[in-house]
């Protein structure tokens, strides 16, 4: 691993000079090959959380080397992580097998605005990217469409998957029946939120659940007086008083072990301990993730990096 990495680096100086001998520079993205030189003069685009780059050359706007159709070279900005516009048109970014652009149909580009959440507004109208789905076959669109029944002027992203305004709450673009918007916030990650009455966990309500005593716990896990959840699945077995988060999936109570809500089978809950970023072990067995290593040696079990382990 450490010589492929030195290879990569060494090709990337070798690219590097012979773009300063032809004047030019050299763009490396992280999880593709290293494009095409461009002239110093270009103007460069990253789409944050898709770490995907786009740029100008020759009056023409390229997004993952191709070309946007339409796209006015002079005013093209990326608005936020999702979203990019001009003087003209808006569009909204999504990664599969590559950056596809999906334009935002009637979108009023001089009002527009990335709220957060996939969530955006303009003057007319609170927008969210809807799926839909093909009718044969695989592959579907995202069409960003207009949020039913929202009032703009209030309109606002408040974390995770959700948004308000003066009349209703939204998660995923969808109305949250029955939420009080007054009292509506966010609580922690993987989309939990609550108001005076009721909990949810992206936008599935919590049977039960005891407004007063819920907190998030880490990992996707939650809980109040009387209850465990991993997301909006309730853990049965759990023990509220003993239970915890250990790490990214894991979580634990004085008897078991859990990994995304999956009960590690046979391990020891007293001993059980993280090991790096992707495995665990109690004082007999190896896992990476819900999977146990039968043959790993837990005595002498270390992660060395890169998602590499040895015993």
């Amino acid at each position: 691993m450490d010589q492929q990495k030195m290879l990569i680096r060494l090709l990337l100086a070798v690219a590097f000079v012979a773009a300063l001998i032809v004047g030019g520079v050299v763009w490396y993205r992280e999880q593709y090959q290293p494009t095409s030189l461009v002239s110093p003069q270009t103007r460069q685009f990253t789409f944050g959380t898709l770490k995907v780059a786009c740029d100008v050359r020759n009056n023409k706007v390229y997004c993952e080397d191709s070309v946007v159709e339409g796209a006015d070279a002079a005013t093209f900005q990326i608005v936020g992580d999702q979203y990019a516009k001009d003087k003209n048109r808006v569009w909204f970014a999504h990664f599969k097998n590559g950056l596809i652009l999906y334009e935002v149909e009637g979108a009023d580009a001089a009002t527009f605005q990335n709220l957060g959440g996939f969530y955006a507004k303009d003057k007319n109208k609170a927008m969210y990217p809807y799926y839909e789905a093909a009718d044969l076959g695989p592959g579907g669109n995202y069409l960003t469409k207009e949020i039913t029944g929202s009032d703009v002027k209030t309109f606002q992203a408040v974390g995770g998957c959700y948004a308000k305004d003066r009349r209703s709450v939204w998660c995923d673009g969808l109305q949250l029946e029955g939420a009080d918007v007054k009292t509506f916030q966010v609580v922690g990650d993987y989309c939990y939120a609550k108001d005076r009455r009721s909990v949810w966990c992206d936008g599935l309500q919590l049977e039960g659940a005891d407004v007063k005593t819920f907190q998030v716990v880490g990992g996707g896990y939650s809980k109040d007086k009387n209850r465990v959840w991993v997301r909006a699945a309730e853990l049965p077995l759990a023990d509220v008083n003993t239970f915890q988060a250990v790490g990214d999936c894991y979580a634990k109570d004085r008897r078991s072990v859990w990994c995304d809500g999956l009960q590690l089978k046979g391990a020891d809950a007293a001993t059980f301990q993280i090991v790096g970023d992707q495995y665990a072990k109690d004082k007999n067995r190896v896992w990476a993730g819900n999977f146990e290593l039968p043959l790993a040696d837990a005595n002498t079990f270390q992660a060395v990096g890169a998602g590499y382990s040895k015993d």
